[in-house]
Protein backbone atom coordinates (compact mmCIF):
# COMPACT_ATOMS: atom_id res chain seq x y z
CA UNK A 1 0.00 0.00 0.00
CA UNK A 2 1.22 3.06 -1.06
CA UNK A 3 1.86 6.16 1.61
CA UNK A 4 -0.53 9.27 0.92
CA UNK A 5 0.73 12.38 0.17
CA UNK A 6 -0.79 13.67 3.05
CA UNK A 7 1.43 12.70 6.34
CA UNK A 8 -0.62 12.15 9.52
CA UNK A 9 0.14 14.98 11.56
CA UNK A 10 0.77 14.67 15.46
CA UNK A 11 -0.14 17.36 17.79
CA UNK A 12 3.36 18.60 17.74
CA UNK A 13 2.56 19.53 13.70
CA UNK A 14 -0.50 21.45 15.01
CA UNK A 15 0.15 25.31 15.74
CA UNK A 16 -0.49 25.91 19.57
CA UNK A 17 -2.92 28.86 19.14
CA UNK A 18 -4.94 26.28 17.30
CA UNK A 19 -4.80 23.39 19.99
CA UNK A 20 -5.54 26.31 22.89
CA UNK A 21 -8.45 27.52 21.09
CA UNK A 22 -9.83 23.79 20.96
CA UNK A 23 -9.21 23.28 24.94
CA UNK A 24 -11.00 26.52 25.97
CA UNK A 25 -13.76 26.05 24.65
CA UNK A 26 -14.10 22.20 26.69
CA UNK A 27 -15.04 22.49 30.15
CA UNK A 28 -12.85 22.44 33.10
CA UNK A 29 -13.35 18.37 34.00
CA UNK A 30 -12.89 17.50 30.39
CA UNK A 31 -9.86 19.59 30.31
CA UNK A 32 -8.49 17.35 33.28
CA UNK A 33 -9.62 13.95 31.82
CA UNK A 34 -7.59 14.99 28.71
CA UNK A 35 -4.49 16.10 31.10
CA UNK A 36 -4.93 12.88 32.68
CA UNK A 37 -5.07 10.28 29.78
CA UNK A 38 -3.04 11.73 27.60
CA UNK A 39 0.46 12.67 28.01
CA UNK A 40 0.68 14.39 24.83
CA UNK A 41 -2.22 17.00 25.46
CA UNK A 42 -0.62 17.87 29.42
CA UNK A 43 1.53 20.40 28.93
CA UNK A 44 -1.04 21.89 26.05
CA UNK A 45 -3.50 21.73 28.39
CA UNK A 46 -1.62 23.39 31.37
CA UNK A 47 -0.86 26.13 28.87
CA UNK A 48 -4.91 26.50 27.99
CA UNK A 49 -5.35 26.72 31.57
CA UNK A 50 -2.66 29.72 31.82
CA UNK A 51 -4.84 31.38 29.47
CA UNK A 52 -8.64 30.99 30.97
CA UNK A 53 -9.49 34.39 32.69
CA UNK A 54 -12.90 32.01 34.16
CA UNK A 55 -12.72 28.44 36.00
CA UNK A 56 -16.12 26.81 36.50
CA UNK A 57 -15.41 23.81 39.01
CA UNK A 58 -18.94 23.54 39.96
CA UNK A 59 -19.24 19.95 38.45
CA UNK A 60 -16.91 18.14 40.80
CA UNK A 61 -15.66 18.67 44.37
CA UNK A 62 -12.38 19.04 44.02
CA UNK A 63 -9.68 18.62 47.11
CA UNK A 64 -7.23 21.02 48.28
CA UNK A 65 -4.49 20.04 46.57
CA UNK A 66 -6.48 19.13 43.23
CA UNK A 67 -7.56 22.85 43.88
CA UNK A 68 -4.03 24.40 44.13
CA UNK A 69 -3.30 22.64 41.46
CA UNK A 70 -5.71 23.59 38.94
CA UNK A 71 -5.43 27.28 39.88
CA UNK A 72 -2.03 27.76 40.17
CA UNK A 73 -1.66 27.29 36.64
CA UNK A 74 -4.55 29.76 35.64
CA UNK A 75 -2.36 33.57 35.54
CA UNK A 76 -5.32 35.21 34.53
CA UNK A 77 -8.23 34.22 36.64
CA UNK A 78 -10.67 36.63 37.06
CA UNK A 79 -13.73 34.34 37.69
CA UNK A 80 -13.62 31.23 39.80
CA UNK A 81 -16.53 29.07 40.71
CA UNK A 82 -16.11 26.67 42.67
CA UNK A 83 -17.68 23.59 44.86
CA UNK A 84 -16.37 23.21 48.70
CA UNK A 85 -17.97 20.21 49.77
CA UNK A 86 -14.34 18.84 50.62
CA UNK A 87 -12.86 22.36 51.26
CA UNK A 88 -12.16 24.41 54.65
CA UNK A 89 -11.24 27.75 55.53
CA UNK A 90 -7.58 27.14 54.91
CA UNK A 91 -7.55 25.83 51.45
CA UNK A 92 -9.72 28.46 50.37
CA UNK A 93 -7.21 31.04 50.82
CA UNK A 94 -4.87 29.50 47.45
CA UNK A 95 -7.39 31.52 45.30
CA UNK A 96 -7.87 34.32 47.04
CA UNK A 97 -5.85 37.41 45.82
CA UNK A 98 -6.47 40.97 44.16
CA UNK A 99 -7.00 39.05 40.10
CA UNK A 100 -10.64 37.78 41.90
CA UNK A 101 -12.98 39.74 40.57
CA UNK A 102 -16.03 37.52 40.70
CA UNK A 103 -16.43 34.22 43.10
CA UNK A 104 -18.92 31.71 43.42
CA UNK A 105 -18.81 29.40 46.23
CA UNK A 106 -20.73 26.74 46.59
CA UNK A 107 -21.66 24.47 48.92
CA UNK A 108 -19.71 25.88 51.73
CA UNK A 109 -20.95 23.94 54.54
CA UNK A 110 -17.00 23.35 56.31
CA UNK A 111 -16.45 27.21 56.30
CA UNK A 112 -16.39 29.68 58.98
CA UNK A 113 -17.62 33.32 58.82
CA UNK A 114 -14.39 34.53 59.23
CA UNK A 115 -13.81 33.54 55.66
CA UNK A 116 -15.86 36.36 54.51
CA UNK A 117 -13.32 38.90 56.18
CA UNK A 118 -10.60 37.16 54.79
CA UNK A 119 -12.22 37.28 51.26
CA UNK A 120 -12.89 41.02 51.37
CA UNK A 121 -9.24 42.10 52.77
CA UNK A 122 -7.35 39.43 50.13
CA UNK A 123 -9.72 40.31 46.55
CA UNK A 124 -9.89 44.08 47.03
CA UNK A 125 -11.86 44.32 43.39
CA UNK A 126 -14.03 41.91 43.97
CA UNK A 127 -17.23 43.23 41.94
CA UNK A 128 -19.59 40.22 42.68
CA UNK A 129 -19.78 37.26 45.35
Amino acid sequence: MERSKMEIVGLEGLPTSLINEILLKLETETLCSVACVFRALRCAVSEALSLSSSLDLSAFSPDAQTLNHLVSRCKGLKTLTLDCLRLDDSSTTIILGPHIQELNLLRCSLMLYRLLASIGESCPNLRYF
